[in-house]
């Protein structure tokens, strides 16, 4: 009987995160703190809405594919609990910690006026293009997402090291090539894009704090998949990019998107 209630609530959340994921496309992790003066506790929060206001998302281990810290020491798996939320509560380790989420694929269908609006304002025109050379405008739009998405949480006042660089292998990852622990407001921060493992160029990387929505930081990414932001204000950002491509000989999706995502605090 546990066993069925359990696939129940999983097959449940499934869907409704599958529906939600339909109207609020962007993923971030949020972590209680993001600055710890000395190794303690702090919650991780799976969050999924726009313009970092959000429902928080529970840890279910069917949807997951990594959850890991990466820190001084090494990688290791996150310890979590079906239901958990916040995502797990772990302790922080001295300098800095790397929280990786990457998650399993799922499946929305998106009306075509939807789909548009979601790709035009995600500034990738191109695909509506290949809609049309597929004869696909006028229908609706059937699509596996991922979500691959990072934090940085720094513990005490050392940033030296190169953790925060640290490559988890995500499907479609933003790797900063700076520490945003020793940026200050007005500093730029060199970030890079990989679609598998490659640098992939000409896609948007967007960063905005809560006060900053309306005016992000927008810049489109070169050979090298780099990009330079340069951060006007401290606080809480989010930096995000988003890759859609075609899916071929697929029996029920059409395309295929992923959700890359990184947090962090400047001063």
């Amino acid at each position: 009987m546990q066993k069925l209630v359990f696939r129940i609530t999983v097959g449940l959340f499934s869907t409704l995160w599958s529906i939600h994921g339909a109207m609020a496309h962007d993923f971030w992790i949020e972590p209680s703190r993001f600055v710890l003066d000395e190794p303690a506790l702090f919650g991780i929060n799976l969050r999924e809405g726009e313009n970092l206001k959000g429902d928080s998302v529970r840890y279910i281990p069917d949807w997951t594919q990594d959850f890991s810290r990466v820190d001084e020491s090494g990688r290791e798996p996150i310890a979590s609990q079906m239901g958990s939320d916040p995502a797990s509560i772990i302790e922080s380790t001295p300098g800095m910690n790397v929280i990786g989420y990457q998650s399993n694929r799922f499946f929305v269908e998106l009306e075509p006026d939807k789909f548009e609006s979601y790709v035009l304002e995600e500034n990738m025109d191109y695909v509506l293009a290949q809609r049309e050379e597929r004869g696909e405008a006028d229908q609706t739009a059937p699509e596996y997402f991922v979500r691959c998405v990072k934090s940085l949480v720094q513990t005490g006042s050392d940033t030296s090291g190169d953790v925060f660089a640290t490559e988890l292998g995500y499907t479609l990852e933003l790797i900063p090539e700076d520490n945003p622990y020793t940026l200050n407001a007005g500093d730029s921060l060199s970030v890079r894009l990989h679609f598998r493992g490659e640098p992939i160029e000409g896609l948007r990387i967007r960063a905005y704090t809560r006060d900053l929505v309306e005016a992000p930081v927008d810049q489109w990414t070169d050979s090298e998949g780099r990009v330079s932001l340069q951060l006007p204000e401290g606080g809480e950002w989010l930096v995000k990019a988003v890759h859609l491509v075609p899916v071929e000989n697929d029996p029920k999706a059409r395309w295929e998107s992923f959700w890359a995502s990184l947090t962090f605090q400047v001063d």
